[in-house]
């Protein structure tokens, strides 16, 4: 693998710096999770296993929830400065709370779950998308092959979900309960979305090097976010065809740069306007709050985790009305996600 040191000579040449965060930062959140999964997986945890060991599901668990309870802090400076958008921040809970309870009655349980888990995954997709419009942004590149881009991410997407939903893939089809994924892929649905698939590849490298030729220079950090989704959705879900090895790599790579982000830009400044008392630096007092953010969002999600709230609805014990309770914090944080993304397009320019 080529050193960082290499990485950044080249990227003064032919290739523009779009990372994200930064080089090693990038590889830490959006590589060292997968290289993590797939080792524990090859020496010995074996397909299927890799949540059954209590560590490993606690550690996915715990920033993934995490994730979720710190879009705390977006909303909050939101809501502080943006009076435009103060009322409906104020009645998002009272909205998310209604849209979930109406789900569950007019679409059944299993409706709430099926929207709840293909909501997840277009969450998930859009988050890849906003790295990527991130790193275009990073790089300085213009309007120009937008839509390229857009195109190729959702074409290294559809293919292994498609495949994930066909009689070819051994994955059950539930994501966060039995039988959510209420959709079928035909065998002839998932012939045409790989050779879409591929072919896609195949154009995106066509593409590059047509640009190459012209004296343009590649985004590195572009690439990088393409590669990595890559990996994490083709050898996931199609390769190594293992739910459980996706869904642990998907929670971290997800989770952690979304965490940082937040952090960076919606709390870390808070240090500058802070008085420092006697004679505090900087630094000290960006670490405490640090601290103190990590505390919170964790505290949340076990809070949250362990707060009783049934995830299967019964209907002896739980009105209609009650039951989207346990999914507040999850919906919460798909309705203010766009909020955050907004901030996130602002801090890149």
């Amino acid at each position: 693998m080529l050193s960082l040191a290499i990485l950044r000579s080249t990227t003064k040449s032919r290739f523009a710096n779009g990372w994200v965060f930064s080089a090693k930062e990038d590889f830490a959140f959006f590589y060292l999770p997968l290289i993590l999964g797939l080792l524990f997986y090859v020496v010995g945890f074996g397909q299927g296993t890799l949540l059954e060991v209590p560590l490993f599901l606690w550690f996915k668990n715990l920033v993934d929830m995490s994730h979720v309870t710190s879009t705390l802090f977006p909303w909050a400076q939101r809501y502080r400065t943006d009076s435009r958008q103060r009322r409906i921040l104020l009645l998002a809970p009272a909205i998310v709370l209604l849209v979930g309870s109406l789900a569950y009655y007019r679409i059944s349980a299993m409706g709430f779950y099926a929207a709840m888990a293909y909501l997840s995954i277009w969450h998930i997709y859009r988050q890849q998308y906003g790295w990527l419009m991130a790193s275009r942004a990073a790089a300085q590149e213009g309007t120009e092959f937008r839509i390229v881009d857009t195109l190729f991410l959702i074409n290294l997407i559809q293919y292994p979900v498609i495949f994930w939903h066909s009689p070819d893939s051994s994955i059950l089809l539930k994501y966060l309960n039995d039988d959510d994924l209420i959709l079928r892929a035909s065998p002839w649905l998932t012939q045409f979305s790989a050779t879409v698939f591929w072919t896609g590849i195949v154009l995106y490298g066509a593409h590059l090097a047509d640009r190459w030729r012209a004296g343009h220079s590649l985004n590195l950090g572009k690439l990088s976010i393409f590669f990595s989704t890559w990996l994490l959705y083709y050898g996931g879900l199609v390769y190594f065809n293992d739910f459980t090895l996706w869904w642990w790599s998907l929670g971290l790579t997800h989770g952690l740069p979304y965490l940082w982000i937040v952090y960076r830009r919606s709390y870390s400044p808070l240090a500058e306007h802070l008085s420092p008392s006697a004679g505090t630096p900087l630094l000290r007092r960006r670490f405490a709050l640090g601290f103190a953010f990590l505390f919170v969002v964790i505290l949340l999600a076990q809070v949250w985790d362990f707060s009783g709230l049934p995830k299967e609805f019964n209907r002896e014990n739980w009105s209609g009305w009650v039951f989207p309770l346990f999914w507040f914090p999850t919906l919460m944080h798909y309705f203010l996600d766009g909020f955050v993304w907004k901030r996130i397009r602002q801090y890149y320019g």
